[in-house]
């Protein structure tokens, strides 16, 4: 028999790569079947069905759609990434339907559980890190210069140079005139 005909639906819809594969699913949520293939799918790609996903559970209560925004925040728990756990975060504190929000709020402290997160540890992952590293900076390419940016103990912003100096502001572009370029006369600016 065909390795491809042993492969479980599930298998060969998380291999698709495309959103309209996604927004099929989504728009299917209702049928009891379909929630394990959209659920596979949102594993193998969870960045795309977070895209996807999060902005509709959001207007689905106010289309009559509750319970498919429920089943959405059970695909979004069953992702169990950081950034699944933010957006989950994200409707529990900003949706506008009070029952989303509970139901939110309630899949946030089941996947903690299921991860064996104590609150403190939740609350660490709930912290968006803005892309800094473990000291809270990043490096930024500048014009051929590199700076650190970051935040202090008190959170306090900061740019430092490539020898660790700290700058009192930005750094100024640099200014580069090219061989095409005119380059003013002695005498002033060019005709």
């Amino acid at each position: 028999m065909d390795a491809d005909a042993l492969r479980t639906p599930a298998e060969a819809l998380a291999e698709l790569p495309c959103d309209p594969a996604f927004r099929t699913l989504l728009d299917r949520i209702d049928d009891r079947v379909v929630r394990p293939l959209l659920k596979a799918a949102a594993h193998r790609y969870p960045v795309r069905a977070l895209r996807l996903l999060a902005p509709v559970i959001r207007s689905w209560p106010g289309e009559g759609a509750h319970q498919r925004a429920v089943d959405g925040l059970d695909v979004l728990g069953a992702i169990g990434t950081d950034t699944a756990l933010l957006s989950l975060h994200g409707i529990a504190q900003r949706a506008r339907f009070k029952a989303l929000k509970a139901r939110a709020g309630e899949r946030i402290a089941e996947v903690a559980a299921g991860l064996g997160l104590t609150a403190e540890q939740l609350a660490d992952r709930l912290v968006p890190d803005l892309g800094l590293d473990a000291h809270g900076t990043t490096t930024v390419d500048y014009g051929g210069r590199r700076f650190t940016v970051g935040f202090d103990e008190q959170l306090t912003p900061y740019v430092a140079d490539a020898t660790g100096r700290r700058l009192r502001d930005c750094p100024s572009r640099v200014r580069r005139t090219t061989r095409s370029s005119p380059r003013p006369s002695a005498g002033g600016s060019p005709p």
